[in-house]
């Protein structure tokens, strides 16, 4: 009858399908796959870590640069300073030495 050739055709044609697939693509067994999807799932976070890492030591090194301009305004600051009391301090001193001791 014609419903039996169809579902044997079907049948058979599954089979050829099945086994020439089979032969392209050997079935990969269950525990390959998991160990695989296991270390993509390591590298993954492993990545993250690393980009978290790299995102914190970035900016430990914007913190060292703020603070290295600051010391280095402190220093130019010092310096001036230090320069401004050179120049002044000849000045301070005739000035004293001018003043009536009577003032």
């Amino acid at each position: 009858s014609t419903p039996m050739k169809i579902a044997l055709s079907r049948c058979l044609l599954s089979a050829v399908l099945a086994s020439t697939s089979a032969l392209i693509s050997p079935p990969v067994p269950r525990w390959t796959t998991t160990r695989l999807a296991a270390s993509r799932n390591e590298k993954a976070q492993e990545i993250v870590r690393l980009d978290n890492e790299i995102r914190d030591r970035e900016k430990k090194l914007d913190e060292l640069a703020a603070i290295k301009k600051q010391k280095e305004e402190a220093l130019a600051n010092l310096s001036t300073n230090s320069l401004q009391n050179k120049l002044l301090n000849p000045m301070l001193r005739t000035k004293a030495s001018r003043k009536d001791p009577r003032d």
